[in-house]
């Protein structure tokens, strides 16, 4: 993930009242690669495949 997505979505997060953790920027950034709406289990599969080590609760939980 690039630096100035991180930011845009560190900022999303923080607007929204949540902070802006490791798994949460993952998972949006997922989510906006994938293109939306997707189950937990797709973003967990995207991700392990990029080498992310993140379980497959916290991305539901996200």
């Amino acid at each position: 993930m690039d630096v100035w997505r991180t930011v845009e979505l560190s900022a999303r997060l923080r607007t929204a009242g949540l902070r802006a953790t490791g798994p949460r920027l993952a998972v949006l950034d997922a989510l906006i690669r994938l293109g939306g709406h997707r189950r937990a289990d797709e973003v967990h599969s995207h991700l392990t495949g990029q080498g992310r080590d993140l379980a497959r609760a916290s991305v539901y939980n996200v």
